[in-house]
């Protein structure tokens, strides 16, 4: 799964609530062709930049996809019922960027970017 991510679009952008990602269809139903457990945080509020995993609803439903919170709504409205991953520590900027790009109305592909965001690469680094 090396370079898994290259190249993937964010597929889901709501402005001040998260950046969706992580899915190699790019229409928010793909994955991996594998899920894994949920792995539930500490119960503390996430916070602008935490990476967190998607899924479906229920504990098994872990696979590639992902989510930023990336304004107000997501500190305030998500609970913790995602495995957090990380968090954005460079860039929080880009990620600001992100989350005012114009996106869909239409029912059928509601908060989709109207132009592709997409992830050239990732870097992880592991803190001390």
């Amino acid at each position: 799964l090396h370079h898994y991510y290259d190249d993937l679009t964010f597929h889901r952008i709501i402005n001040t609530f998260v950046c969706q990602g992580g899915d190699p269809l790019g229409n928010g139903r793909g994955g991996p062709g594998y899920e894994f457990d949920v792995e539930l945080p500490r119960r503390m509020p996430y916070e602008i930049g935490d990476l967190a995993m998607a899924n479906r609803g229920d504990r098994h439903s872990n696979g590639s996809q992902f989510f930023l919170v990336s304004g107000i709504e997501g500190v305030l409205k998500l609970q913790p019922f995602y495995s957090r991953l990380g968090r954005v520590v460079k860039g929080l900027d880009v990620l600001d960027a992100m989350q005012r790009v114009p996106v869909s109305t239409d029912p059928a592909t509601k908060d989709r970017p109207l132009t592709d965001v997409v992830i050239k690469s990732v870097t992880i680094t592991v803190a001390d």
